[in-house]
Order: structure tokens, then sequence, then C-alpha cells
């Protein structure tokens, strides 16, 4: 089967060059997706909740996302973009390529992560919880915002200091980043308040801004990751 995110022919070549390195990690994704989706079952099971399952669309989404950041590992350790740069292929290209798998992976655990939470809720919890599709959307959209800030930071960081050192650097970067989204958090919500803004009569719209939210941050870190890439030497 062949997975057509870029009309691209060059771009193409990179992505299933990447998804060929990756097909070591298929069984690894499948067995977290079980893994998670089993334990999701027990606990549904056992009476203890359903907090499992509305982690599910998250996680999966998780899994597939972070599946395309191991193709950096790959790259790294048999020197391709030394090979790579000496086609003739754009520097754009060869960044874009990684954000478009990226974004692919990403939405490929999304479209698979809903169809499994409105199952397991069909069989193990009479729809109770899940039913409402609306609210399905919402956690997913806010699954993948969150792992487009993670991918955001790991990408230009990756580019810049390589995949081991860059560890230390994307550890900082997020806890500050997390620091600066609960403070930004607070105030949004200390506002509202303060001019008597009803949340829920926002959240119609909330989908829209999340999704905006997604697009800026995938386009200001490929925009760093392609400044940072132009500038390297190999």
């Amino acid at each position: 089967m062949k997975i057509i995110l870029t009309k691209n022919p060059k771009m193409q070549g990179l992505i299933m060059k990447d998804l060929l390195q990756l097909k070591t990690y298929k069984r690894t994704l499948i067995s977290f997706i079980l893994i998670f989706s089993i334990t999701t079952i027990i606990q549904l099971l056992s009476g203890g909740g359903n907090d499992l399952l509305s982690l599910l669309p998250v996680m999966v989404t998780l899994g597939f996302g972070m599946f395309s950041i191991a193709s950096f590992n790959y790259d790294e350790t048999s020197k391709t973009d030394r090979y790579i740069r000496s086609l003739p292929i754009s520097l754009k290209e060869i960044v874009l390529s990684k954000y478009y798998l990226a974004v692919g992976c990403t939405i490929i655990g999304a479209l698979i992560g809903i169809p499994i939470t409105i199952i397991l809720s069909a069989l193990f919890t009479k729809g109770e919880i899940f039913i409402n599709l609306s609210k399905i959307l919402f956690i997913s959209l806010g699954g993948i915002l969150g792992l487009s800030i993670v991918e955001a930071i790991q990408i230009p960081c990756i580019y810049k200091f390589g995949v081991e050192k860059a560890r230390m650097q994307i550890f900082i970067i997020m806890v500050v980043l997390l620091v600066m989204l609960a403070l930004l958090t607070g105030g949004i919500l200390y506002w509202l308040e303060r001019w008597s803004i009803d949340i829920n009569s926002l959240k119609p719209f909330i989908p829209f801004v999340l999704v905006a939210l997604i697009i800026l941050v995938y386009h200001s870190s490929y925009k760093i990751a392609y400044g940072i890439y132009e500038k390297k030497e190999f």
C-alpha cells in the first residue's frame, strides 16, 4: 500500500525512506496500543472508573506521533544526511518531509485512537462516556496540540544538537514551557472570570482555536528547524 502525504516525488521518496526504516517499530507500536487498550478494559470491568478510557485517544495519538521522531535515530546512526544533501533535493524539502511525516503519523494516530475509544465505550460503558463525538474530537485535538508542541521542540533541537545531545536541552525547554503554559492558562482563566465570561459559552470555538494553534506551532517549528539545518555542516 502506497501512502501519499505529498505530491512532491522527492519528498515522497524521503518519507518512504523513513517509513521503511521505521518498520522495525511496527510491532512495538501495535503492542503499545494493545497493552493500553487491555489495561483500559480491565479498569472498566473492575469498576475502576473511566480515567484510562479518557486518555486512550491521546495515548494512541502520542504513540504514533513519537513513532515518527525515531526516524532521526536512524539518520544519525547511518549518516544519512550526508548522502541526501548530495542529491538534487532542496534543504526545504528535506526538513519539510520530516514535518509531513510527523503530522501524518499524528493524524493517523488520532484516526485510529478515536474508533478504538468509541468501540470500547460502546462495549464496556454502553456509550455513557464517549457517545458524544464532539467530546472525543475535543480530547483528540487537545492531544494533537500537546504532541505538536513536543515535536515542535524536539525536531529543531535534534537538528541543532543531534539526537543524543538534544535530550537534556529538550527536557529543560519542556519544563520552562510547561511553567509558561501554566501561568498563561491561569492568567486567561483569571481574566475570563474577572470579565464575567462563561467558559461554556466559548466551547463551540475551542476546536477551531486548537486547530489554529496546531498549525501555528508546526509552522513556527518548521521555520526554526529549517534555519538551523540550512546553516549546519556535515
